[in-house]
């Protein structure tokens, strides 16, 4: 019953705590009235016990039954009302024959007396079956609900406390059934029935569960903060709750004291237990009614204080140690209480009842002397008074302690308030903050002023009011009142005023705080470094009281604390800055020229107008740094940065995007024609010279143009356009701009396309090489090959190396398609040496890309010694102009690939870079002689006549000459008859696949 009435209060509406109630109330009339009966005196007394124990045992299952629906979420069958029927008519059938129908029900019992009592031999009739169907039919059905609603859970918590129950349901169940029947019934001893007894183990169980995981128990409420109770509401009143419970476990342990000891009848012991029992469910009513807590501690107490007589007069017959004891449990319970008047009435209560003993119990049956019980109100009175002396110190700790609480969440609210203050927020953050502080110290006005800098100057002011009533006073220019002495306030740290009228007349501030109806004032300054950076004002129009030493540290962490948050703004000013500017320059940087060209992409489109944006590349920057240092570079920066600031409009956009690369947003632009006008203005600035430590420079730049929205829509197509136009402005000489085209953006994305396949060609076996043959020209015997790469695209088809061999020198694929290249011509050259055809030169390219690989040489040797080719069938073909490039690193390189055995050639020799000297000193074996020559040689050309020169050139220096191009009968004749070495062309032989090339050195051969 005890514990049936406490899960029954975490939720008195729930069915669910409804049903698991009337279960222990129905196992507490099965237990007490079976208790009853099996110490009856007579057999009369024994089976009316047993039958008023039907009313338990006849409907538990039920209500198990029902409790476990609810619980395995099942209930929803309940819905059709005809089912309740179905679950409840068994305990009906029982009432009515086991206990109501006297013809019946004294028929269904064989009671036995026994050494242990009266106990029932079960018959087996009709209605024992019944009830035996009964039972194990809902306890099964029970069990199996309970284990599928833990099983089916994916919360291990619901897992165990099914598990739990389960098996102590099972448990009870079959223990139970042994002494109900197969004990009695088998066996020639007989024992009194344990079921009720059993079945106290899963409710157990069932406890244990909610003391563990807090099932069916209430989620718990927020605590109580308020500092002057002991106890939080919450707090209060589940001691209430427990204490009511105590109230009905005391009934049930005083009547089986009393009955069962035989000191009392079973009605007078029932009606005193009953009394009791009465007195916890009010205890237990009070603390669900919808009263506030005060009220609730008043009716409680008036509980505690009937409970007081009642029980020390009602055995002070038989034993004096109620007298004392019960008192003293209430009075310890009532100092956990705020109200001192609970204390009182309890403590007033036993003064009471003691000195009515003293004066009314007869002396015959009260052993206690008249000195020993004034002696026991005299230590009751001592004991009360140090109880008082205890809850005071209680209340004095809380009230303490809420100070302290106080103060923290204070400072925690303003530390947690400033995690995200920043210089947006700033202002509605100190607001804010004036606002608590006002809050807090119960003041009429506070005001906090933030000096820039300097203390002279008028700063930023944050204000709170009252009332409007309360305007702000007024300051003088430096935000300060005129008699508050700066020195002062910083030397002392405070100045405060905590009553003006206390003032003599002669005090400078009198008068300026009666004109502004001001009692109490506290001004603290914000000092930084012996600097004041603000302070913080306090006042009331009337007179609080004198500041605490708690009150003035708590307010100098405050002005700490806003002092810090100030300083931290100010670092993110210049954090903001650095993210924003460009340090050199101070124009804008590549961040802040986003966030201004999405604006101004916004506006374009509400307005319909465009951007251009142009994009500028400085185009001897490297030199300036080179030959005036990197300080002479930063000034050209500057300068240049200075003329672009000085040549836009107010609201264009000029900023550094690079080392030497500024962009310009020139928006809101109407006609296209005005495009042109702008670069040309832009590209103006550079005609003028820049002064660099007293020298005039002259430098150009390249832009790049693109317009919104035809070159782009979004910032980063707008500049990535603007810097394609640009590199394009470069490859055509520098020192122009070119506008973003349609074809422009189409042959960029080509190469784009057409560079990311580039990466895929070699592992999907996409390049091919062909030969084209090299003969000698007196006889047309081929003597060598040249290996032409091919990429056979699988949707392009063929493309030629002038296409993509750019891309993969601008990619960095030049070294592994130069080294594919050198290692397929060997493989193949040394595969036709050993079918025995005839050993011929095979000719590669060389780029400058893989000169600059360390590892060219290494590379060739390796490739040699891979394939087994003889180093004298491979000829590396060169241009010269690679030799402008690191020429001592270029020329070691060249010797180091000359020792490995390779010959070496000079390709497309005579255009851009020749030059003597360097002939002279690269160690070639042959010069090729540029097409552009051969394609307009006829007899008495100039290019015949350079043709002779430059054979008369390579004869002098022991050098083979090869011409490529040949491609008429005229142009071979004239070469064969000027004594040309070696020709290759169309006129012969045009570039083949390997498989045709083997075909034709078979010929040869043959």
């Amino acid at each position: 019953m005890f514990w049936g009435i406490r899960v029954v209060s975490f939720n008195i509406r729930s069915t669910q705590h409804q049903t698991f109630f009337l279960a222990c109330l129905a196992l507490s009339i099965w237990t007490f009235s079976f208790s009853i009966a099996n110490s009856a005196p007579d057999f009369d007394t024994a089976l009316f016990w047993r039958r008023v124990a039907a009313l338990g045992w006849g409907g538990f299952f039920c209500f198990m039954l029902h409790f476990s629906l609810v619980l395995s979420e099942k209930d929803f069958i309940l819905k059709k009302k005809w089912l309740y029927l179905l679950i409840y008519s068994p305990a009906i059938v029982n009432f009515f024959v086991f206990s109501l129908y006297t013809d019946i029900a004294v028929q269904q019992y064989q009671l036995v007396f026994t050494p242990a009592g009266w106990v029932n031999v079960a018959k087996t009739s009709l209605w024992d079956v019944f009830y035996q169907i009964y039972y194990v039919g809902f306890a099964v059905t029970s069990i199996t609900l309970i284990w599928h609603w833990g099983e089916t859970s994916e919360e291990p918590v619901k897992k165990i406390q099914s598990r739990l129950m389960v098996l102590s349901f099972m448990a009870a169940l079959l223990a139970g059934t042994l002494t109900e029947y197969f004990i009695n019934i088998y066996l020639p001893y007989k024992v009194p029935q344990l079921g009720p007894v059993f079945i106290l183990l899963p409710v157990a169980v069932i406890f244990y569960c909610i003391r563990k995981y807090g099932f069916m128990a209430p989620r718990p409420k927020n605590p109580d903060v308020n500092g002057e109770h002991i106890l939080s509401d919450a707090g209060r009143i589940n001691l209430y709750r427990y204490l009511a419970q105590a109230y009905m476990m005391a009934a049930f342990i005083n009547f089986a004291a009393q009955y069962f000891n035989g000191r009392e009848a079973i009605s007078t012991a029932m009606v005193f237990a009953f009394f009791i029992l009465l007195l916890g469910l009010v205890l237990q009513t009070i603390q669900d009614l919808n009263i506030s807590i005060k009220y609730k501690d008043f009716l409680s107490s008036a509980v505690m204080t009937v409970t007081i007589p009642l029980v020390t007069l009602r055995y002070l017959d038989k034993t004096g140690f109620y007298a004392l004891t019960i008192p003293m449990i209430l009075v310890i319970v009532s100092i956990v209480f705020n109200n001192r008047w609970v204390l009182t009435t309890v403590g007033a209560s036993t003064i009471f009842t003691l000195t009515w003993m003293l004066f009314n119990s007869p002396t015959n049956i009260m052993v206690v002397e008249y000195s020993d019980q004034i002696i026991r109100i005299i230590i009751f009175g001592i004991f009360l008074g140090i109880a008082f002396y205890i809850n005071h110190l209680y209340l004095s700790r809380l009230a303490e302690k809420e100070r302290q609480v106080k103060y923290q969440k204070l400072i925690s609210q303003i530390s947690t308030h400033f995690v995200t203050a920043n210089e947006k927020n700033l202002d509605e953050k100190l607001n804010e903050l004036v606002a608590l502080v006002a809050e807090f110290f119960e003041v009429d006005r506070v005001s906090l002023v933030m000096f820039f800098g300097n203390p002279n100057m008028p700063g930023q002011v944050y204000r709170w009011n009252r009332s409007d009533e309360m305007a702000p006073y007024a300051w003088n220019a430096a935000e300060l009142p005129a008699w508050v002495d700066i020195g002062r306030l910083i030397n002392d740290g405070v100045v405060s005023i905590p009553n003006a009228a206390l003032l003599p007349d002669s005090h400078a501030g009198v008068a300026w705080l009666k004109s502004n109806r001001i009692k109490f004032f506290t001004i603290m300054p914000l000092v930084n470094k012996d600097i004041i950076t603000g302070f913080l004002a306090l006042d009331a129009a009337h007179v609080i009281k004198k500041w605490t030493s708690e009150n003035l540290d708590l307010l100098n962490v405050i002005t700490n604390l806003i002092r810090d948050i100030w300083l931290k703004v100010e670092a993110e000013r210049e954090i903001n800055y650095l993210v924003y500017f460009d340090i050199l320059t101070t124009l804008p940087n590549r961040n802040l020229l986003k966030e201004r060209m999405d604006e101004a992409i916004d506006m374009a489109k509400r307005t319909e107008k465009m951007i251009v944006v142009m994009f500028i590349d400085i185009d001897n920057l490297k030199v300036i740094n080179d030959t005036m240092g990197h300080d002479g570079g930063d000034e050209l920066l500057l300068q240049v940065s200075q003329r672009l600031a000085g040549c836009i409009r107010s609201y264009d956009t000029v900023a550094r995007f690079g080392a030497d690369e500024f962009i310009i947003i020139f928006p809101q632009v109407i006609r296209f024609e005005d495009v042109r006008q702008i670069s040309n203005k832009v590209m103006n600035t550079f005609r003028q010279p820049v002064t660099i430590k007293n020298q005039e420079i002259f430098t150009t730049a390249s832009a790049g143009i693109s317009v919104f929205p035809m070159d782009g829509e979004t910032s980063g197509e707008l500049i990535k356009n603007a810097d394609l136009a640009m590199t394009l402005a470069k490859e055509k000489g520098k020192n122009r701009y070119v506008l973003c085209t349609s074809e422009l953006k189409k042959d960029f994305l080509k190469n784009i396309e057409l560079s990311n396949n580039l990466y895929r060609a070699l592992e999907r076996n996409e390049l091919e090489l062909y030969y084209q043959p090299q003969v000698l020209t007196e006889t047309g015997e081929i003597v060598g090959m040249e290996a032409l790469i091919r990429w056979n695209h699988p949707q392009r088809g063929m493309i030629s190396p002038a296409e993509f061999i750019p891309l993969a020198e601008k990619t960095g694929l030049i070294s592994p398609i130069g080294d594919w290249v050198a290692r397929t011509a060997c493989r193949q050259n040394k595969i036709w040496q050993d079918m025995g055809l005839k050993p011929v030169r095979v000719a590669v390219n060389l780029s400058l890309g893989q000169f600059l690989n360390r590892k060219l040489v290494s590379n060739i040797a390796g490739i040699l010694a891979e394939t087994g080719l003889n180093p004298a069938y491979l000829e590396l073909e060169v241009t010269e102009s690679i030799a402008i490039h690191e020429p001592e690193v270029i020329i070691n390189a060249l010797n180091e690939l000359k020792n490995l055995g390779v010959s070496l050639s000079i390709d497309d020799f005579g255009t851009e870079y020749s030059s003597l000297s360097r002939i002279k000193i690269l160690p070639v074996d042959r010069i090729k002689i540029d097409v552009q020559f051969i394609r307009g040689i006829t007899l008495g050309s100039k290019e015949e006549s350079i043709v002779k020169i430059i054979l008369q050139l390579a004869e002098t220096l022991n050098l083979q000459v090869i011409a490529e191009g040949v491609e008429t009968e005229e142009q071979m004749c004239i070469l064969k008859e000027i004594k040309c070495d070696e020709i290759q062309g169309y006129y012969f032989y045009k570039p083949m696949p390997a498989a045709r090339m083997e075909a034709l050195l078979k010929k040869e051969l043959s």
